[in-house]
């Protein structure tokens, strides 16, 4: 008999790797008592992805209007009937014991409210070859850190839902940093967020520039917004723009020293897609912080 739901929620938008994606679903090796469901929330696609979902029974397909992967979470939550819920994206395939690791992890102790599990960087089974593949695979979601600053990406998030239902989910307005938002969010409101090694979800590598440095935009972006709301000061923006010279300098001696770049050529490639990387991080935070303040001292 059923005592528990858990609610998956996937946020998409015209991706044909749904389809992997809910495949992966199907196969949760979770105990008897709990029951699935998996709610996809459409968020403007040329074609909704109907056969797609039809495809796969207990998956439920909503649509959200409002351009953004949060209000499209939040659209899934509101729909959602579990007492816990689970997000993932549409170009993830969670493992078999994603689901059932995240619950022994909650279950095991009632004082965590969140479970952020890894996020493992794949390339369809071959080697890295461009420099964003071989970033992406050692960089993109280090989550065990993001854990320490206090969130987790929500490409591989699962949280009680009086926790999230607390601080009213994610802020929809959030281009980028939504994750941050809504970490923060849980922390301040008293919940305690941990790392799950093995809860884990494959996410494919980003392949090409216009990929990876749009992602550096992007983040640069949200962070930019969320730490203007904060009130965050010109010292300390200063120490943040300080704190990516520090990490150009870790990724100068990860390219030295790691294991994971097996060539020189790898090595390089690292290399130079790190840099690129922090290099428009810095440049696009410092457009948005002046916009940003402009924009201010228009309104005052």
């Amino acid at each position: 008999m059923t005592e528990r739901c858990v609610s998956v929620v996937v946020p998409t938008y015209d991706d044909a790797r749904l389809a992997g994606c809910l495949a992966a679903l199907a196969e949760q090796q979770v105990p008897d008592d709990v029951e699935i469901e998996i709610i996809v929330i459409d968020n403007g696609s040329p074609a909704l992805p109907t056969d797609v979902v039809a495809a796969h029974p207990r998956t439920t397909l909503l649509v959200e209007t409002r351009r953004g992967s949060y209000a499209a979470r939040n659209t899934g939550v509101a729909h959602a009937k579990g007492d816990v819920i689970a997000f993932t994206d549409s170009d993830c395939r969670p493992h078999p014991t994603w689901l059932a690791a995240a619950l022994s992890r909650l279950d095991e102790d009632p004082t965590v409210d969140a479970v952020a599990g890894r996020v493992a960087n794949v390339v369809d089974g071959r080697e890295p070859q461009t420099p964003a593949e071989w970033w992406d695979m050692l960089e993109a979601f280090p989550q065990e850190r993001y854990v320490c600053q206090g969130f987790g990406v929500t490409a591989n998030l699962i949280v009680r839902r009086s926790a999230g239902d607390a601080v009213a989910w994610f802020d929809i307005d959030a281009v980028s940093g939504g994750d941050a938002i809504f970490g923060r969010a849980l922390r301040s409101n008293g919940s305690r967020l941990v790392y799950e090694s093995r809860a884990v979800v494959d996410h494919p590598a980003r392949s090409t520039w216009d990929e990876l440095l749009g992602k550096a935009r992007r983040t640069a972006a949200g962070w930019a917004r969320m730490e203007r709301q904060r009130g965050r000061t010109l010292p300390e923006f200063g120490k943040s723009l300080a704190s990516h010279g520090v990490e150009a300098g870790r990724t100068v001696r990860t390219a030295a020293t790691s294991h994971e770049l097996p060539t020189l050529s790898a090595r390089g490639r690292y290399l130079m897609a790190g840099l690129a990387y922090r290099g428009v991080t810095v440049g696009s935070s410092l457009r948005w912080e002046v916009a940003l303040r402009r924009q201010e001292l228009r309104k005052a």
